[in-house]
């Protein structure tokens, strides 16, 4: 059942290299030697991907945060070494210039200059949360108010409009005298 799945899900390009293999184990193997190895090409298609990969204003925050952590742990197969700072700024550099503040403030907010991965993570869903119930009107809240006094033709809030001899709207006010 497990090798029919995997062959079903293979590009036909894909599935000719695993064609002899009689098991799973043997099949998984095969891809892996195959498409892991460890070869600069391979570092810089992933270090490409994860430099180009940016969130975008209507993405959310969960799912950028996993196509984050795939790309990141694709490298790390790769045996790329690097650090946990370096990963929380890359993050930080994926996120929208509406985040700019957010980042801003994460990175300020780190003891020593160090800060770790899941409280970033965590302070971004709670951001975009926060972002999420401003937008959102909450349940009981208006929509929409209608000063009971317009009319919408011809009178604006609080000020009434007079017409004057060629049919042109003139509001009345008073001007101010100079006090010289």
């Amino acid at each position: 059942m497990t090798m029919s799945t995997f062959r079903v899900h293979l590009a036909n390009s894909v599935y000719f290299t695993v064609l002899d293999n009689k098991n799973s184990k043997e099949l998984w193997k095969t891809l892996c030697n195959t498409y892991e190895k460890e070869t600069a090409t391979n570092k810089v298609f992933f270090m490409r991907k994860l430099y180009d990969l940016r969130m975008k204003d209507t993405d959310s925050v969960a799912s950028h945060l996993n196509e984050f952590d795939a790309l990141w742990s694709q490298l790390q197969a790769q045996k790329m070494t690097m650090d946990d700072e370096l990963k929380y700024v890359f993050l930080l550099c994926t996120l929208p210039a509406s985040w700019d503040t957010f980042s801003t403030a994460i990175s300020n907010s780190a003891p020593n200059g160090k800060l770790v991965y899941t409280d970033i993570c965590g302070a971004l869903l709670s951001e975009e949360f926060r972002r999420y119930s401003m937008v959102t009107p909450q349940v009981g809240e208006a929509y929409n108010v209608r000063d009971s006094s317009y009319d919408g033709k011809n009178q604006q809030r609080g000020r009434s409009q007079t017409r004057n001899s060629r049919g042109n709207d003139k509001s009345r006010s008073k001007s101010r005298k100079r006090l010289i």
